[in-house]
């Protein structure tokens, strides 16, 4: 329920913010589109999908791992965990799901720290483990270390 709802919330950032980089990440990207952050990807296109009919119409591409809002330039992606692959963009939100449970939380998490400084979001999700995210959440967590 989580997941589908920040996806959700994701999905309206990009649909009605212009401009907007919107980055879906799980442990991996998936080589289809039923898993990893390609399958979250896929949830938001269903959701634009099943929009209520009193809701304008938005054009759209969708591909593997990509949404994208052709009237306003709006892009969602989803990419793996990883320093390279959050360095690789300068996102105006990151969701991170099942973050708890990432090899590469603190890795990705630090990479991402410009972005957020230059006004980014993060939003992580998860079920609780023990690890990176209990550490962020516990305000425990120093950039350099995980």
């Amino acid at each position: 329920m989580v997941s589908w709802t920040l996806v959700a919330l994701h999905y309206w950032l990009a649909r009605y913010h212009p401009a907007s980089l919107v980055a879906f990440a799980a442990r991996k990207q998936g080589q289809t589109e039923e898993e990893g952050s390609a399958e979250l990807v896929k949830r938001a296109k269903f959701i634009h999908d099943h929009l209520p009919l009193d809701v304008l119409p938005r054009p759209i591409r969708y591909g593997f791992a990509r949404l994208s809002f052709l009237d306003n330039d709006s892009t969602i992606v989803g990419v793996a965990q990883g320093a390279d692959q959050a360095r690789q963009y300068t996102f105006t939100a990151y969701l991170a799901d099942e973050f708890a449970f990432w090899e590469r939380a603190g890795e990705t998490y630090a990479a991402l720290l410009p972005t957020l400084e230059g006004g980014g979001r993060f939003t992580g999700c998860s079920s609780a483990a023990p690890g990176f995210m209990e550490n962020l959440v516990h305000d425990a967590w120093q950039a350099g270390g995980d």
